[in-house]
């Protein structure tokens, strides 16, 4: 195989229109189909940690089809080409390449937030929670060896939305945030529960996702789901905190087994508290937010092709830039801010407070 050199390697997010790309790339998709013209062609999506785009070999595809399989390590030869204003390859050579010959680090996305501070900002709002049980709750998930380990690492999807190394703790730090937000609004809401409630949401997904050698669905992901594994979850960190009562720990598991929103989306129950209601919205529009932006990054004309998740193309205007999914993940508590400082009060402010405390000290003494 004559693959580039590693250290010159070219990464997608550095792939301009009229190059020449000659590396190693990750396949996550492979589809095979007929031409208009009636010859076969092979439409392939490659990524590696920066992104991903759209292979496309129309010649001697009948041939390079037999040389890889979707999932697998590919080297490529190819041409950057603009089509219906998105970038992509034109394949003239691909072959398998072994696990054993790349670095899996290389090819797997990561959160371009920083971990560190996202992991903080998520112990912060913790803090915040006043209801005891439900604050040891959240903080013996986290503190889990196993689970909050893997919560900090592992993807939110296998695709579609913050499908990514760190893109868990990134969707639910948003939602969280998020939450704080409608409940400084609607005082009415019960804040703690809805706290808890974004944090756990998709904590099934530690276990429902594999993100060893590529982001994709573990046995028990695909057996069970993330709905179930994550009361699991919930259900056995709750068995040794004394201070959760039954009632409370319900309406958490409310919250996980319904944010789905609907039966069709393999909810077993429809949102039935104003908590999990909530839950379910927010959930939905940061995955929908993240998408929107996600799908105008690369494209260079007004509008995308259609979107099949999103159920629509998506506009990106003639003069707008692309904008990247992104939120500042620093929490201010009370612990955060500087003690106020005692105002000097003017002298003529002064005299008139005094006096509408003791009254005019100079009237009293001539009575």
């Amino acid at each position: 195989m004559n693959n580039a050199n590693p250290a010159e390697r070219i990464t997608i997010d550095k792939i301009d229109e009229g190059r020449y790309v000659d590396g190693i790339f990750h396949c996550r998709s492979r589809r095979v189909a007929m031409a208009k013209n009636n010859k076969t062609y092979i439409s392939m999506v490659l990524s590696d940690k920066t992104g991903e785009i759209v292979g496309m070999a129309f010649d001697n595809a009948e041939k390079l089809v037999t040389q890889f399989q979707e999932g697998d390590f590919v080297y490529i030869q190819s041409k950057a080409q603009s089509y219906q204003g998105r970038l992509q390859l034109l394949v003239t050579h691909i072959e398998q390449v072994p696990v054993d010959e790349v670095d899996v680090q290389d090819f797997l996305p990561v959160s371009k937030q920083d971990p560190v501070a996202v992991e903080s900002a998520i112990r912060k709002l913790v803090k915040t929670i006043e209801h005891p049980g439900l604050r040891k709750l959240a903080v013996a998930i986290l503190d889990d060896p196993e689970i909050g380990k893997s919560f900090f690492k592992a993807p939110a999807a296998a695709g579609i939305h913050h499908a990514f190394i760190g893109g868990l703790a990134e969707h639910t730090l948003s939602v969280c945030l998020l939450a704080d937000k409608i409940a400084e609004h609607y005082s009415s809401i019960n804040r703690d529960v809805l706290l808890i409630g974004a944090l756990v949401h998709d904590i099934g997904k530690v276990k429902e996702l594999s993100y060893e050698l590529t982001i994709d669905y573990t046995t028990a992901g695909r057996l069970i789901g993330h709905l179930v594994i994550g009361v699991q979850i919930v259900r056995d960190a709750a068995a040794k905190i004394p201070e959760l009562d039954a009632e409370t720990l319900d309406r958490i598991l409310h919250i996980v087994v319904s944010h789905h929103g609907t039966h069709e989306f393999g909810s077993p129950k429809l949102p039935a508290t104003v908590e999990a209601i909530v839950i379910h919205h927010l959930d939905n529009i940061d995955a929908k937010v993240f998408s929107f932006l996600e799908a105008i990054q690369d494209v260079r004309s007004d509008w995308t092709d259609f979107i099949r998740h999103l159920d629509t193309k998506v506009y990106r205007g003639a003069d707008s830039q692309p904008r990247p999914y992104s939120f500042n993940p620093e929490i201010k508590t009370a612990d955060d801010q500087p003690p106020a400082k005692p105002r000097k009060m003017e002298a003529a402010n002064e005299s008139k407070f005094q006096a509408s405390l003791f009254g005019d000290s100079k009237s009293k003494s001539g009575d």
